[in-house]
């Protein structure tokens, strides 16, 4: 038995052997029931340069055919192989860890053969220099300078969608520029991101996640009751319209807790406004923001303090305390009235603005527009 399987083990790789082209520099191919050496195209024509570059390129020799490919571009520029050498040339660069190099490479590839037969590999070759750049690999420069390519990343990730809207591939690199946007804690481009791919993917089964995404960055975008509330505003909006359309990724990013801390983000806007107002001796101004919270957000605790507030200055202004009509239910005592409004609120003194976007010894913004992080 035992030289029975040599024997059969011996004869296997006899017709291994036969059936295989030997390992050599020369390509084969299968002609007849056998392997013969394949007609080499000459050298001088766009096929014999194709093949210089691609056995250049299967030798380990990196260098050598991207010379190559450089020598093919100048001498046949509307060659059908162009678009070969190309992704050759790329992929060579590639190796080397030239990576904006290799991008030039496949960028020169789809240009001039947008369908061809190579650019899906041309794309995913794109994506796989953008991803090297984002986990840390720097783009070379003249020969020796390393530099961040963040933002390189970025744009090729663009360009992929670019070039293929609508693909699969064109899904995943917008994806990761709005991903890489939040993870960076760019909340505006965030929202901006996540956006584009919800309008440009709105039956992706991504799209549920992109739209809380997008509502989670809008959320994390306020910076704190001394900004303005815009993003406050739009994010109840979004996470509101989460909940009617995307029942189950409303919950998996928690959009009624969030709701819930918007409220009470709201109400202490205005409870700090009426602060301010007090503290610089407008008690009106202050009397009527103090309102205003206990009438909009009753059951916070922006509310609480600012009962006992209004009903002290009610007090020293000479005004009886009674339950008011309009005011909260349920609570024991509330504002004698609602306080007229200021004759003109807005034209206070404007709130100065400091260069990171908050208000400097002034009034918190009870609207507006906004900037910043926000605490999770």
């Amino acid at each position: 038995m035992t030289r029975f399987c040599l024997m059969l083990a011996l004869l296997s790789a006899v017709l291994l052997a036969f059936r295989c082209p030997p390992a050599a520099a020369d390509k084969f191919e299968w002609q007849g029931g056998k392997w013969s050496a394949a007609t080499r195209p000459a050298e001088g024509t766009p096929e014999g340069e194709l093949a210089i570059v691609s056995d250049r390129f299967e030798a380990g020799r990196y260098s050598q055919a991207v010379a190559a490919g450089k020598k093919f571009v100048k001498k046949y520029p509307a060659s059908a192989e162009y678009e070969e050498v190309c992704l050759l040339a790329g992929r060579a660069e590639m190796a080397r860890q030239r990576y904006y190099q290799a991008f030039e490479w496949f960028e020169k590839q789809l240009n001039q053969f947008p369908v061809g037969k190579f650019s899906g590999q041309a794309l995913r070759h794109e994506y796989e220099v953008a991803e090297a750049f984002l986990s840390g690999k720097k783009r070379i420069a003249l020969g020796f300078v390393r530099l961040n390519a963040t933002s390189e990343a970025l744009e090729i990730l663009t360009r992929i969608a670019e070039h293929s809207p609508g693909t699969e591939i064109a899904s995943q690199s917008l994806m990761r520029v709005a991903d890489h946007h939040f993870s960076a804690e760019q909340w505006n481009d965030a929202v901006k991101a996540y956006d584009t791919y919800v309008k440009l993917f709105p039956k992706s089964p991504k799209t549920a996640y992109a739209a809380g995404q997008a509502a989670l960055a809008t959320w994390l975008s306020f910076a704190g009751p001394r900004f303005d509330e815009t993003p406050l505003i739009e994010a109840e909006q979004r996470f509101s319209i989460l909940l009617e359309a995307y029942p189950q990724q409303a919950e998996a990013v928690g959009a009624r807790d969030i709701l819930a801390k918007i409220v009470s983000a709201r109400a202490e806007q205005l409870y700090e406004t009426a602060k301010f107002y007090r503290r610089t001796g407008r008690p009106s101004a202050a009397a009527f923001y103090y309102w205003e919270v206990c009438r909009q957000y009753p059951n916070t605790e922006w509310a609480e303090q600012a009962r006992p507030a209004v009903m002290a200055m009610e007090a020293a202004d000479g005004r009886r305390p009674a339950q008011s009509d309009e005011g909260p239910e349920g609570v024991a005592s509330q504002p004698a009235t609602h306080p007229a409004r200021p004759d003109s609120p807005d034209s206070l003194p404007a709130p100065s603005v400091n260069a990171g976007g908050e208000q400097a010894d002034q009034a918190p913004q009870a609207a507006g527009t906004s900037k910043g992080s926000q605490k999770r």
